[in-house]
């Protein structure tokens, strides 16, 4: 087990627990001064209060971070597939053989492959993502609808102050998944 994370996990699930439960003690306090247990502590309603605090912070695309185990397997969430916080300390260094589609990065990793080579640009329209790929091939796939291997490259996107990692795509895409004959998955290079 993961000891950084359990202390982690720990110490800010404490502090959420404790501010939900203030939270909920002064709505419901009669008095402006809520006395020290105006509320049973009862996790039910206050898990209830967190996530839906949590719900309003995604919905105004706000940081928010909750730590948790993911699956049965009990992958700190900072592993898994789930966590939202692109920022969160316990995360290593985004690297492209280990990134998940749709992972979220920070401004300052999405800036540094911007600068690694002349990027191959992805120009958003109206409801569109904005972005780059790198300029070097990952790999090259069977494209299935000429049949032809093409070139893929890492893909990077961005919506307002949101950068995401894209996953491995044909040039000037940015989901080939469909299109590519052996998509590669989180952690495999294709030759």
């Amino acid at each position: 087990m993961d000891g950084r994370f359990e202390t982690f996990l720990t110490a800010k699930n404490d502090l959420i627990d404790n501010a939900a439960y203030q939270l909920a003690c002064a709505i419901a306090a009669k008095e402006a001064d809520p006395g020290e247990k105006a509320l049973e502590w009862d996790m039910s309603y206050i898990g209830e209060i967190i996530d839906a605090a949590e719900q309003i912070l995604k919905g105004h695309g706000l940081r928010h971070c909750y730590p948790f185990y993911e699956g049965g397997d009990r992958t700190p969430c900072y592993r898994g597939k789930d966590c939202a916080a692109a920022d969160c300390p316990l995360k290593s260094n985004f690297d492209i053989s280990t990134a998940q589609r749709g992972q979220e990065i920070t401004a300052e990793q999405y800036e540094s492959y911007l600068s690694v080579l002349p990027p191959i640009s992805l120009n958003g329209g109206q409801d569109c993502w904005a972005g780059f790929q790198l300029g070097e091939p990952y790999c090259h796939e069977r494209d299935t609808r000429t049949g032809q291997f093409r070139p893929t490259y890492a893909t990077f996107t961005n919506r307002g102050n949101r950068c995401f990692y894209q996953g491995i795509n044909f040039a000037g895409e940015v989901d080939s998944r469909p299109y590519m004959e052996n998509y590669p998955k989180a952690g495999e290079v294709l030759e």
